[in-house]
């Protein structure tokens, strides 16, 4: 009955952000595991991890080490062989490198959409 889903993503970004001189250069990488519960394998649970890595610190930028973590819980519904949709939970957590300041908690109800072409 199951067919689980695995999906490892990598990314390497160069970002160019205003008023901050140079290229910060990110790496993401993003772990997602689908698993159907039904026999027409139309709901699934899923479960998605993605840790983002600044690699370097330009001046009035991010910086280097640790920047986030985005981790979701929730279902996909298989609506047709093109398209799904995802609903749940996702906790993000962002790196504050200000002196005093804690690291932001976000406590998020997602919903996406995936066209599959």
């Amino acid at each position: 009955m199951t067919k689980e889903i695995f999906v490892s993503r990598t990314r390497l970004e160069w970002r160019w952000i205003e008023n901050v001189p140079g290229t910060a250069v990110r790496f993401r990488t993003l772990l997602r595991g689908q698993f159907p519960f039904d026999e027409k394998r139309v709901w699934s649970i899923v479960a998605q991890n993605e840790i983002f890595v600044n690699f370097n610190s330009p001046p009035n930028g991010p910086a280097a080490g640790f920047d986030q973590n985005r981790l979701f819980f929730g279902l996909n519904r298989k609506v047709n062989e093109h398209v799904f949709i995802d609903g749940g939970y996702q906790w993000q957590t962002i790196n504050t490198e200000e002196p005093g300041f804690i690291d932001n908690n976000n406590h998020i109800l997602l919903m996406q959409l995936f066209l599959i072409f």
